[in-house]
This record gives C-alpha cells, structure tokens and sequence, in this order.
C-alpha cells in the first residue's frame, strides 16, 4: 500500500493513523468523531427548509373525501372556488356559493360551477334526483329545473364571457 501518516483529531486530541493521500481531508479519528463535529451545523443554511414555510413545490392538501385545498392569502380554500375566482376576476362573495352541476364534487371543470345564492343553491339540491345523475340525464333536468322554478344563477363560463354576479 502507501506510506502512513499520523494526524491528531481536530474533537478528541487522539492521535490516528491515516493513508498519505487523505493527508488533507481526514480530520478526525473515527465516525463518532466526525458526528459531534456536524451537530448544529446546516450544509447549507441558504437553501435549507425552514420550519413552518412550504416548500416551492407545494401545491396544496388533498382531504380525504378527495377533494383539494389550495394555499389562498395564508389560508386554505377549495380549488373549485379559488377556481372561479380567478375566472371570473373577482372574489366570491360570503353568500356566493357554487354548485356542481354533475353533483360530482371532483369534478371541479367551469363547464360544471354555477354561482348562485344560499337559498338557490338549497333549492336545487331540494328539486334534484340522483337517479339523473346515474342515468346521465342530470344537465337536462338542470336546465329544466332553473327554467321551472325560476332559479337564479349564472354558469362560470358566461359569468367570464360577461362578467358581473348572479342574477337576483
């Protein structure tokens, strides 16, 4: 092999024995020594992930239920509505709400929202039968129901197209 050199630890004092071409890197005797040494030091504290900040990849929280949270100023909002937002241009209001045409809550496509009232949205659930879902029929009955009982509302397509909320 190659010639030995003798090199003392930088923790413990101890002298150790170590090969000529690691004369520049070894530093200490064993393992444990080299541990102690790293305790409280960051490799690299410029980039390193900081307690309670995200990291840049972070897209959001899926719930259990499936649907998805995502990051709104310092708190956490369903996609759908962050969605609309942004389609619309303008915040919802507290007594906006949004229905899923296709009562699939997972299907968070615009062709899908309507905004409407607290109460409109109520009575379309009243008025809705899950066996439209089931046989595919839900988006007719949809039409005929607002026309029926003069529920109001707008679709997020036209609400982008033409702006403004829902009709009263």
């Amino acid at each position: 092999m190659g010639k030995k050199r003798i090199k003392k630890c930088k923790i413990c004092g101890k002298k150790f024995t170590i090969y000529f071409y690691r004369i520049n890197t070894a530093q200490y005797c064993s393992l444990t020594c080299q541990i102690i040494s790293q305790k409280g030091k960051h490799s690299s504290p410029k980039t390193e992930f900081k307690k309670g900040n995200k990291p840049y990849n972070y897209k959001g929280i899926t719930l259990s239920n499936g649907r998805f949270l995502l990051p709104r100023n310092g708190k956490q909002q369903y996609q759908y509505r962050v969605l609309v937002e942004k389609a619309i241009g303008r915040k919802l209001k507290t007594l906006e709400h949004i229905h899923h045409i296709d009562e699939n809550k997972l299907n968070d496509l615009l062709e899908n929202l309507f905004v409407t009232s607290n109460s409109n949205h109520k009575k379309i659930h009243y008025y809705s039968y899950n066996y439209l879902v089931e046989t595919g029929q839900i988006k007719e009955y949809f039409k005929w129901m607002l026309n029926k009982y003069n529920v109001k509302g707008k679709y997020v397509f036209e609400m982008i197209k033409g702006g403004g909320a829902y009709d009263r």
